[in-house]
C-alpha cells in the first residue's frame, strides 16, 4: 500500500518531518545517489542530524559503498553507543569490510538487542560478554536494579573497550535513588573523560554540574552535546518528556532542499507526475553562456543525426552551412517539436520554472550566482596529493621543499576574503586526522576520491564545503582514473580526473571545479615547483590589486602601453583548414572568427614564436605518440601542400610568460602526459612558459565539421562563454559539462559514446581559479544567471564495438612526415 505524504510546494523549505518520509522512500525506491544528495543537502544546516546520518549511511551500503558507510556509522556509534539501528547496521558493514572491530561491533549489536540470525547468543564464542549486558539492560527495564547491578559487575571489566558498558553501568546509578550524588558525577567524569565523544555522559555530567552549582561548565557541555544530536534522541531517551533541558533542542527544523524528485519517489507517495523513463530537461535561452548562437541548422531528432563528425582521420565534407547568428522564435521551436515523439519534445516543467525564478531573484538580490550544490558553506581551495607518491618520485628532501610552496599558496589564498584553503596529504594520518578522516593508500583512485567525499562532508560540519580541487602531481602522485571507453576506436580508456569532482559514482556530472600540477617525466622538480610557485603569485597579485582609482587608471594606460610594445593581442585561434567552419563558432566568444589562423596554409616554423596573447584556442590535430599538432588541408580548397601538415610544434612555445594565460584544445591526446617531458608534451610546455589552466583531452577527442557543434566543439565554446562571463577557468569548465550533459539531453534524450568521452576526458591542468585578465588588471564578475541543474538522471548508450581493425588516429606515415 502507498503511503501518502503531500509534495512541498517548490520554493518552499522542506521540515525534518517530509524530509525523513523522503528519504525513506527514496532507500526502498532504490534512488540510492538521490539520498546523498538530499541528505548533504540537509546536513550542510544541521551537521548534528544523527537519524539522518544513519539514512545516508543506509543508503551508502545499499549502493556498495561500505567504506563511506563505516567512517559515518563509527562517528554515530561514538556519540550514540545506544543507537541501535546504528550498531546492527556497522556490524554488518564491519563483517564485510573484515575490520578488526568486527567482534566489538557484533557485541554492541546483541547487547541492544540486535541478534543476526546465524549467531547462537548462549553458545557462540563471539558473544560472551554482550550476553551478559543485554540481560542487564533488561533487568533494568523492569527495574529489578539487584539482578541488573550483579550483570554490570560481572561484565564491567570484559567490555571496557566499548562506552556501551559505561552507559548501563550510569543508568543503574541514577535509577539506584540512594546513590550519592558525588559518586555519580566522579563516575560520570571518569567515562566522559574516557569517552569524551559519548552523549550520555556528556549529558549525566551536565546534569550532576547543574546541580553541584557549576553552572558555566554544565551550560558549555549541554551546548556541546545539543550540538551534536540536534534532534535529542539520547536526552529523550535518558529523561523522556520531563527533559529539564528541552529548550535546547529546536522544535521545528526546515531547510531549502533544491533537487528534483525522482519519478520513483513521486509513484511510491502517487503524486500526480509525468511517467518518469521520459527525462525532460529544462533549457532556457537565458541558461546559455555568453557568445553561444542558434543554429538554424539545429534538430532534434529521435535518431542522432550530426552534421558532422570528426576525430583525428579525413573526414568528408558536406557543402558548407552558414551559421544564424539569431535564436529561433517560440513559433518556430514549437512547430519543430510537434514533430518529434512525446518522449523528445521539450516541455518546461511549470515546477522548476518557478524553482528557477526563485533562484534568479535571490541571485540579483545576492548579486552572485548561486548553484544547488553551494548550499551557503564557505567555499575552500582544497591543495590535495600525497607524501608517499611526492618521496617516491622526488625524494625527501625535494618533498619538504614542496611542502613549503603548497603552504604558500594556501596562505595566499587565505589571505583572499572570498576563499579558506587547507593542504591535504591523503595517506598522512596526521593531515587526515585533522578532519577526523582515515588515511587512504596513495595509489588507489577510488579511495582517493572516496576520501574528498569524506573531507567535504567533514568540512560541512565546520559550515564550509570544498570550492576547488587542485590535485598536486602526475599520475605518479596522484593516479588518474581509468574509465570505460565509451566509443569504438583505439583507447583501451579513458584517464580522468571527473571522478575527484563528485561525491559520488556519477563522474559525467562534476560537482566542483578540479585542476592539476602535473610535473612531467623523470625527478626533475622543476616543473611543479615553478607552476606552484607561479599560482601563488597570481593570488599574492589578486589582494593586492589597488582600490585607488587613480593608481587603477595609470596601471591601465600601462597595460596600453606594455601591449603595443610587446605586440601582444587579446586571444589567438589555431585550426586545422578542414574544420574552420565549426572552428569559427567556438572562438566566436573570445575573438573575430576571421582571425582565425588555419593549417594549412600557416605552418608556424620551429624558431617562430606564437604570438602573446592572454587566451588561445587550438583546433588541431594530436596524437600520443608525437609532441606536434598537425593541421588538415580542406580538400575543397585545392592541393596546396601536405594533407596533414605540422601546425605547432613546443618549440614554438616560448618561455618567459609568453604563453597565453588560458588555454582550451581539442586535439586528441593535448591532456596526454605519460612518460612525456616538457619538450614531447605542449601541454606541459605551455605550463612551464607560464600559462595559468590549459584545458584539452587525455585521450581522442571528437567534434564537429560544421554546425550544429558537438563533443568537443560544444564544450569549447561553452566554457569560453562562461569563462567571458567572469568565471574562473575551473568554474567555467565545470559549467560547460554541465551545459553538455543538458544541451545532448535536450537534442536527444541520452548521451552517446562521444559525448559521454568529451565530458570524462577533458581535463584542466593548472589553476581552476585561473581568471581572465584584462590589461593587467581582472575582469570584474558580471551577474550571471543561475547555473543549469545537472539531469536528474544520466542516460547513456555505449558506442563501442569491440572488433579488430580499427585504424590509429593519424596514418602512421603521416605522422612521420
Amino acid at each position: 500500500m502507498k503511503k501518502t505524504l503531500n509534495p512541498t510546494p517548490p520554493g518552499k523549505s522542506w521540515t525534518r518531518y517530509y524530509l525523513t518520509n523522503i528519504l525513506t522512500a527514496a532507500i526502498e525506491t532504490g534512488e540510492y545517489r538521490f539520498v546523498q544528495q538530499v541528505s548533504l543537502a540537509w546536513l550542510a544546516y544541521y551537521p548534528g542530524d544523527l537519524p539522518v546520518n544513519y539514512l545516508r549511511s543506509k543508503a551508502l551500503v545499499a549502493d556498495g559503498s561500505d567504506d563511506q558507510a563505516y567512517v559515518i556509522l563509527q562517528n554515530l556509534v561514538n556519540l550514540d553507543p545506544e543507537f541501535r539501528e546504528a550498531q546492527d547496521l556497522l556490524y554488518k558493514v564491519s563483517a564485510k569490510l573484515k575490520d578488526p572491530g568486527t567482534k566489538s561491533a557484533l557485541g554492541c549489536a546483541v547487547a541492544l538487542g540486535e541478534t543476526p540470525k546465524h549467531i547462537d547468543t548462549k553458545t557462540s564464542k563471539y558473544i560472551g560478554w554482550s550476553y551478559t549486558l543485554a540481560l542487564a539492560r533488561q533487568f533494568l527495564l523492569k527495574n529489578e536494579l539487584i539482578k541488573a547491578e550483579k550483570c554490570i559487575q560481572q561484565v564491567l571489566g570484559k567490555a571496557s573497550h566499548t562506552p556501551l558498558s559505561g552507559v548501563t553501568h550510569m543508568k543503574l546509578l541514577l535509577a539506584q535513588e540512594a546513590t550519592p550524588k558525588n559518586s555519580i558525577q566522579n563516575l560520570a567524569e571518569h567515562y566522559h573523560k574516557q569517552w569524551p565523544e559519548c552523549l550520555q555522559f556528556s549529558l549525566i555530567l551536565a546534569d550532576v554540574l547543574m546541580d553541584g552549582g557549576e553552572i558555566d561548565r554544565a551550560v558549555s557541555i549541554l551546548h556541546q552535546a545539543a550540538s551534536k544530536d540536534l534532534t535529542g534522541q539520547v536526552a529523550n531517551r535518558i529523561w523522556g518528556v520531563e527533559n529539564p533541558y528541552q529548550n535546547l533542542w529546536p522544535q521545528k527544523l526546515e531547510a531549502p532542499i533544491f533537487v528534483q524528485m525522482p519519478f520513483k519517489i513521486a509513484a511510491y507517495f502517487g503524486w500526480n507526475l509525468l511517467p518518469g523513463s521520459d527525462i525532460h530537461v529544462d533549457v532556457d535561452e537565458n541558461d546559455y553562456p555568453t557568445g553561444y548562437q542558434f543554429d538554424d541548422t539545429l534538430q532534434l531528432e529521435t535518431n542522432k543525426e550530426k552534421t558532422g563528425t570528426r576525430i583525428d582521420t579525413p573526414t568528408n565534407i558536406s557543402p558548407a552551412t552558414t551559421e544564424v547568428d539569431q535564436k529561433k522564435s517560440p513559433a518556430e521551436n514549437s512547430e519543430s517539436n510537434q514533430e518529434l515523439p512525446s518522449q523528445y519534445r521539450s516541455s518546461k516543467s511549470e515546477t522548476l520554472k518557478k524553482i528557477n525564478n526563485l533562484l534568479d531573484e535571490i541571485s540579483l538580490k545576492r548579486k552572485q550566482t548561486i548553484h544547488p550544490y553551494k548550499d551557503g558553506r564557505f567555499p575552500i581551495y582544497v591543495v590535495f596529493t600525497t607524501k608517499k607518491g611526492l618521496y617516491k618520485k622526488y625524494g625527501e628532501k625535494t618533498t619538504e621543499i614542496f611542502d613549503k610552496a603548497m603552504r604558500k599558496l594556501v596562505a595566499a589564498i587565505r589571505n583572499r576574503l572570498d576563499w579558506g584553503s587547507i593542504l591535504i596529504y591523503a595517506d598522512d594520518p596526521i593531515s587526515m586526522a585533522q578532519y577526523g578522516l582515515k588515511p587512504v593508500p596513495s595509489d588507489d583512485p577510488w579511495k582517493l576520491k572516496l576520501a574528498l567525499t569524506d573531507l567535504d562532508h567533514a568540512l560541512g560540519k565546520r559550515g564550509a564545503r570544498i570550492g576547488a580541487l587542485l590535485l598536486i602531481g602526475g599520475p605518479e602522485v596522484i593516479p588518474f582514473h581509468n574509465l570505460p571507453n565509451p566509443t569504438d576506436d583505439t583507447d583501451a580508456s579513458v584517464p580522468s580526473d571527473n571522478p575527484y569532482a563528485t561525491r559520488d559514482e556519477n563522474y559525467f556530472v562534476p560537482e566542483w571545479p578540479v585542476g592539476r600540477l602535473p610535473g612531467g617525466k623523470g625527478k626533475d622538480p622543476g616543473l611543479l615547483l615553478s607552476t606552484l610557485r607561479l599560482i601563488t603569485e597570481h593570488h599574492d597579485n589578486a589582494k593586492k590589486q589597488p582600490e585607488n582609482p587613480l593608481i587603477f587608471l595609470w596601471n591601465w594606460i600601462a597595460g596600453i602601453f606594455k601591449s603595443k610594445l610587446l605586440g601582444s593581442k587579446y586571444s589567438f585561434g589555431f585550426t586545422a583548414e578542414a574544420w574552420q567552419q565549426a572552428s569559427g563558432s567556438v572562438f566566436r566568444p573570445i575573438g573575430d572568427p576571421r582571425n582565425l589562423v588555419t593549417s594549412p596554409p600557416v605552418v608556424i616554423h620551429e624558431k617562430q614564436p606564437l604570438p602573446i596573447t592572454q587566451l588561445g584556442y587550438f583546433n588541431l590535430h594530436g596524437v600520443k605518440d608525437s609532441a606536434e599538432w598537425f593541421g588538415q588541408r580542406d580538400p575543397r580548397n585545392g592541393d596546396h601542400g601536405l594533407d596533414f601538415p605540422i601546425a605547432l610544434h613546443p618549440k614554438n612555445v616560448v618561455n618567459g610568460n609568453r604563453s597565453p594565460q588560458v588555454i582550451f584544445s581539442e586535439a586528441c591526446y593535448a591532456a596526454y602526459i605519460f612518460d612525456k617531458s616538457i619538450d614531447e608534451a605542449l601541454s606541459l610546455k605551455f605550463l612551464a612558459s607560464g600559462c595559468q589552466a590549459i584545458i584539452g583531452s587525455t585521450v581522442i577527442s571528437y567534434g564537429s565539421v560544421t554546425t550544429p557543434l558537438n563533443a568537443a566543439d560544444l564544450l569549447g565554446k561553452a566554457f569560453w562563454g562562461y569563462f567571458k562571463d567572469g568565471f574562473s577557468a575551473g568554474e567555467a569548465l565545470y559549467r560547460a559539462k554541465i551545459f553538455l550533459a543538458k544541451e545532448m539531453h535536450q537534442r536527444q534524450g541520452y548521451l552517446d559514446g562521444e559525448d559521454q568521452k568529451t565530458l570524462i576526458s577533458f581535463v584542466l591542468y593548472g589553476d581552476p581559479l585561473a581568471q581572465e585578465k584584462y590589461l593587467g588588471q581582472r575582469r570584474p564578475i558580471k551577474k550571471f544567471p543561475d547555473v543549469l541543474q545537472p539531469p536528474e538522471e544520466i542516460k547513456t548508450i555505449c558506442d563501442r564495438v569491440d572488433v579488430p581493425g580499427t585504424s590509429e588516429p593519424l596514418p602512421k606515415d603521416v605522422v612521420a612526415n
